[in-house]
């Protein structure tokens, strides 16, 4: 195996690394991407025999995917072409074989990094198993933007994703890059750049987001969090089955609810699949991948250019609909098109529901709905056959749920349902876990008819004290880390400000204890951190762990539409369990600091503090600190150095922001009374030019 690892294949003047997909020739050396390897992968394999476009497909876009497949071997062959230096017309390499395939025309020798003969086999095992792997070989240990690759993680048509270190905040987070051989396809392009914004314009916990968009060596990438867990292709994998009817639903509920947020911005994925819906380690289903994303016919609003009367109507502007695809081409994935998709007909949100419909279908009973060799003969059947009935692969499933997989898998859309919406009105009362769904509706179980009426009376008795007693969630006088606030608006302003902010709010209260910078900077020497180290995920709850500390604040601030969302959290670091969640929303920069204030108020309700208290202890936060965000930004970096010397600088910067920021004025007279050369006296807290009165 070691010697498959590292085989190489010649071939002509060529030689091939089938472990890094480096290509050394007379004149130069490349590394290969994605796909003109896989294809180069199978004509060495092949050795001189015809390797048919049909297995190329296979080849290159595994998993049934559909897309340009005429189009994209040939966008491949060319690019092997232009790096082997030969020519369609003429070739050297490889022979065109008319309505058949390809084949290399060269002998191949297969030898190890020894020199040593390869056996054929190992070294085809080495050159799959290379894939996507090589697809950007050279960015493993370099560092993207801030971000460190480390290792990849997997790849598909629309992308290669790897595993990265955020430098900036400690955190793992998932890079995805378009394929290099797409990477001048404009189409391509636009339809990775849609992904980023249509996922990051979606904010709900059933859909994957979007930490940040942007660009490396001319090359695009999106950024998002590194789950953990497993695709529903993995678990139906491994399950070899149906699925257990409570998992069944309970992933159907969540998709449905992801799905009912995105339709009602007016987004449609187009590829719902087991592959894109994600089954996270602490029971979420997450949707993956909008990449194919497709706002509805009139939805998407025309930018404007900057030209002309920029205050004329929408209704004088014509609808733009987005179409990135060729005509009559269908997208998505083969085994979980809808009969709209597949004849490329225009598509709205009931095509979602066609395609979780099958999916339900796989979960219900462990086999596809529709199968076969092609994806041509998977489509026909979508079209014009009919599944076997769902009901007969597992009469173990309810009534109930059959119909509703029925209905989804009407071939005629008018006779599916209409939305999301309707779907979950549905599925919820076969839903066996009570949750909460999108913060807008409790889903229960339906009581037991038969129950006694004691039983009935005790259980009324035990909720109505549940409701109307809370007892404290949070031991008073317990310590709390401020972790800092994960930032996804793009805005700087917003680093370290709103932590030092949240900080000064909480300290207000008689009921709990805020951590000092002092501790925090001492559990960070211990774990060997630097004092400035971002307060963020693992790091705050080891902090949290070395101070015998008792719960972790964390704060994040987004953007949702035209305003921004404010979310505090508060976790009980030894155990991981969440005290409580508050939100707040601010319709402006200016309005992030007022909002954050009463959402400071009600965590320090909800930790347990009596309303009297908080309001007794609740001097205005603009009052105590600033209205100046960066003020409470430098401020806050004044706080991370050590030594009062250094911390002179930035408090005076401070000042200079805001003359009428207390805190920082008193910290600047901490520092130095008087500092020598600075020309600069205190007369209480204000501070004043020598020679001023």
């Amino acid at each position: 195996m070691e010697n498959a690892l590292s085989a190489h294949a010649r071939f002509g003047e060529f030689e091939l690394d089938l472990k890094s997909g480096r290509l050394r020739g007379p004149n130069q050396t490349v590394y290969l991407a994605e796909k003109p390897l896989r294809v180069l992968l199978a004509l060495v394999e092949y050795g001189g025999n015809v390797v048919s476009r049909e297995e190329i497909q296979k080849k290159l876009w595994p998993n049934d995917t559909a897309v340009d497949f005429e189009h994209g071997i040939n966008t491949a062959i060319k690019s092997l072409r232009r790096s082997l230096g030969d020519s369609a017309d003429n070739p050297s390499y490889i022979e065109t074989v008319p309505r058949r395939g390809y084949r290399l025309m060269v002998p191949v020798e297969l030898v190890s990094d020894s020199g040593t003969p390869a056996e054929p086999e190992a070294a085809a095992d080495s050159a799959a198993d290379s894939g996507v792997k090589t697809a950007r070989g050279t960015l493993i240990g370099r560092t993207v933007s801030h971000y460190r690759v480390l290792d990849v993680i997997g790849g598909g048509g629309m992308g290669v994703v790897f595993r990265a270190e955020d430098l900036k905040l400690g955190r793992a987070v998932a890079l995805k890059f378009l394929p290099e051989d797409l990477g001048s396809d404009l189409l391509a392009l636009e339809r990775f750049s849609r992904e980023a914004r249509s996922a990051s314009s979606l904010d709900h916990t059933n859909i994957c987001g979007i930490h940040e968009f942007g660009e490396h060596e001319g090359h695009p990438f999106i950024v998002m969090p590194l789950l953990a867990g497993q695709t529903l292709r993995d678990r139906l994998n491994a399950s070899k089955g149906a699925l257990p009817l409570n998992e069944l639903v309970e992933i159907a509920v969540q998709v449905s609810e992801g799905l009912e947020a995105a339709h009602e911005r007016g987004i449609i994925h187009r590829d719902i699949k087991p592959a894109n819906i994600f089954l996270t380690a602490k029971g979420s289903c997450k949707i993956l991948d909008f990449g194919l994303a497709k706002l509805l016919e009139g939805e998407e609003p025309e930018e404007s250019s900057g030209a002309g009367d920029s205050s004329s109507s929408a209704e004088s502007q014509p609808a733009v609909h987005l179409t990135l695809t060729r005509t009559g081409t269908a997208m998505g994935t083969a085994a979980y098109m809808s009969p709209e998709q597949v004849r490329g007909e225009k598509l709205d949100a009931r095509t979602d529901l066609y395609s979780l419909g099958l999916v339900l279908y796989e979960m219900a009973t462990g086999v596809r709905a529709f199968s076969g060799e092609t994806a041509a003969l998977v489509q026909e059947a979508i079209l014009h056959k009919r599944a076997i009935p769902v009901g007969q692969l597992n009469p173990r499933l309810p009534a109930e749920l059959v119909a509703i997989i029925n209905k989804l898998l009407e071939k005629d859309r008018e006779k599916r349902y209409g939305s999301a919406a309707e779907l979950l009105a549905d599925l919820e009362p076969l839903r066996v876990v009570p949750k909460r769904a999108g913060g807008r509706r409790w889903i229960r179980k339906k009581l037991l008819l038969a129950a006694g009426s004691a039983v009935a009376i005790l259980a009324a008795g035990l909720l109505y004290w549940r409701f109307h007693r809370r007892a404290p969630a949070f031991a008073e006088r317990g310590t709390v880390v401020i972790a800092d606030f994960v930032n996804t608006t793009g805005d700087a302003v917003f680093d370290g400000s709103l932590r030092q902010a949240l900080t000064l709010q909480m300290a207000q209260s008689p009921y709990l204890n805020v951590l000092s910078d002092s501790k925090v900077k001492a559990a960070l020497q211990q774990m060997e951190k630097p004092a400035d180290q971002q307060l963020t995920g693992r790091v705050a709850d080891e902090v949290c762990l070395r101070a015998h500390s008792d719960a972790v604040l964390a704060g994040s601030i987004a953007r949702a539409e035209n305003s921004y969302k404010l979310v505090l959290k508060a976790v009980n670091c030894e155990t991981g369990n969440p005290f409580d969640v508050v939100e707040a929303e601010a319709s402006s920069v200016k309005q992030v600091l007022p909002a954050l204030a009463i959402a400071g108020n009600e965590m320090r309700r909800r930790l347990g503090e009596s309303l009297a208290s908080v309001q007794k202890f609740d001097q205005p936060l603009l009052e105590a600190t600033t209205t100046s965000l960066e003020a409470l930004k430098e401020y806050s970096s004044g706080n991370a150095y050590g030594s009062p010397t250094d911390s002179f600088a930035p408090m005076k910067r401070v000042l200079e922001l805001d003359p009428n920021f207390a805190q920082a004025g008193s910290r600047l007279l901490e520092c130095r009374r008087g500092y020598p050369g600075s020309g600069i006296h205190y007369q209480g807290l204000q501070p004043s030019r020598q020679g001023e009165s």
